[in-house]
């Protein structure tokens, strides 16, 4: 296995061998070993002594389920310590396909000129993408199929990697978003702001062909495949991943809403009065009436609790899920599905974090910059967001900064990062998780 270093200065890609003992490290662990060896802890995020690292799993490339997510991490421009945030996609598999364990991108391009990685079974290249400039997520990754692959009836190649507006303008709430398995830049690696640090580098896109490559080897298949049917079968017969598979994370909603810790009004409750026009219940009978659909967020997941979701206009929406349905949902007393679909498109396209944005505008509402409950004063948030203004590049940068910029002292943060969509007042290991990790304010860090 190979360890891909870019280096923006010299504009290079070069190969190296992944040390011995860290052969069965992958993704968080792996991302925390090379930014303890090799970032100081000093450094500014959004500088040149930062590193962002893509990193797979030891098994990613294989048939074994819900192994092929990608961790994209770094030192992170909102709680200023390490970072990791992952998403799904069929990039780690292709990824672990090439050889590659991790992609280490380090320095920054003396030109301050955008640049695209391509990678393939050749090697790897930088060219340059100062065309792509100020690109929206959906527009831009449409052309890059038209140039380097086939996007027709969920058959497409490769998988993409990349930024929108926000993060080349690096704001401190920007994502970085991975293609689906039909091609829409819908998953994302939202938390931490790295899709700044993506910008700081002058990376716009990462583009992974993986054509030509042979399955990944196995030494002992058979076992290997005995192993995995065993495990499949355990999934499928667990009454929770029956539920995620019949209406996505929206079925829990109710319970959350119940249990007092899914966000409302800005986080002063945790039971928003509209839940039930949002539940699992009302999301599935929506989805099916409009012809969307529940699939796999990676190749091998069995599970399939990701929505497509089409509004009344036939507008459709990828990853309709529980934390967009809070945070840019109840969390501004919204209660209404093709709403909700609209604002988690906007976020998508402009590159942003919707936990950290939406907790931005909730807190914007103590301040009046927008109506709690008035689906047109989020989306007017957001078009400042979209144009760059002064007020959408506070919002962009989260919600701490939209606080300090109004001078407002209630804050839904941990470590400089917006909660997400589960209120610690109720669930208290969770409060604990976001007050000892490194992480900060993270659903992702497990429960302690």
């Amino acid at each position: 296995m190979k360890i891909l270093r870019v280096n923006m200065g010299r504009l290079t890609a070069e190969y190296e061998d992944l040390p011995g003992d860290w052969m069965l490290v992958g993704g968080r662990g792996l991302i925390a070993k090379i930014m303890n060896k090799e970032v100081p802890p000093s450094s500014d995020p959004l500088g040149p002594e930062n590193k962002l690292i893509f990193a797979c799993g030891p098994l990613a490339g294989t048939m074994a389920p819900h192994l092929g997510r990608l961790s994209v991490g770094g030192k992170s421009p909102l709680t200023l310590g390490i970072k990791e945030a992952n998403a799904g996609g069929p990039a780690a598999q292709k990824l672990d396909r090439l050889g590659i364990r991790a992609i280490v991108v380090e320095g920054m391009p003396e030109d301050k000129k955008l640049y695209c990685l391509e990678i393939n079974e050749e090697g790897a290249a930088l060219v340059p993408a100062d065309g792509y400039s100020e690109r929206k997520m959906f527009g831009f990754v449409d052309e890059l199929y038209e140039k380097y692959g086939i996007r027709q009836d969920g058959k497409h190649n490769p998988a993409i990697i990349s930024i929108g507006p926000a993060g080349e303008r690096m704001y401190k709430g920007a994502s970085i978003a991975l293609t689906d398995l039909y091609g829409d830049p819908s998953r994302s690696a939202g938390r931490g702001g790295l899709g700044a640090v993506m910008g700081s580098r002058g990376l716009k896109a990462v583009i992974i062909d993986d054509t030509g490559t042979a399955a990944v080897q196995i030494e002992n298949r058979d076992m290997f495949r005995k192993s995995v049917r065993t495990w499949v079968n355990e999934i499928k017969k667990d009454v929770v991943c029956g539920l995620f598979s019949w209406a996505g994370t929206p079925f829990t909603i109710s319970s959350n809403s119940y249990q007092g810790t899914m966000p409302g009004d800005n986080y002063t409750t945790g039971r928003p009065q509209g839940f039930k026009e949002v539940d699992g219940e009302v999301t599935r009978r929506r989805v099916w009436e409009r012809h969307g659909k529940m699939h796999a967020c990676m190749p091998g997941c069995v599970v399939q609790c990701s929505i497509i979701y089409y509004d009344e206009d036939g507008v459709k929406t990828s990853a309709y899920e529980y934390e967009a349905v809070s945070m840019i949902g109840t969390n501004l007393g919204i209660s209404d599905t093709d709403a909700i679909a609209k604002f988690k498109y906007i976020c998508d396209d402009l590159g942003v974090d919707f936990i950290e944005i939406g907790s931005a505008m909730g807190v914007s509402s103590n301040a009046g910059k927008m109506k709690i409950g008035d689906a047109e004063s989020v989306i007017k948030l957001l078009g400042e967001v979209e144009r760059g203004t002064d007020l959408g590049h506070t919002i962009g940068d989260g919600v701490v900064s939209t606080a300090k910029a109004f001078g407002i002292e209630r804050v839904p943060a941990f470590k400089g990062q917006a909660l997400p969509a589960h209120d610690p007042r109720a669930v208290k290991a969770m409060g604990v998780t976001y007050a000892s990790s490194p992480m900060g304010a993270d659903h992702t860090a497990g429960l302690t």
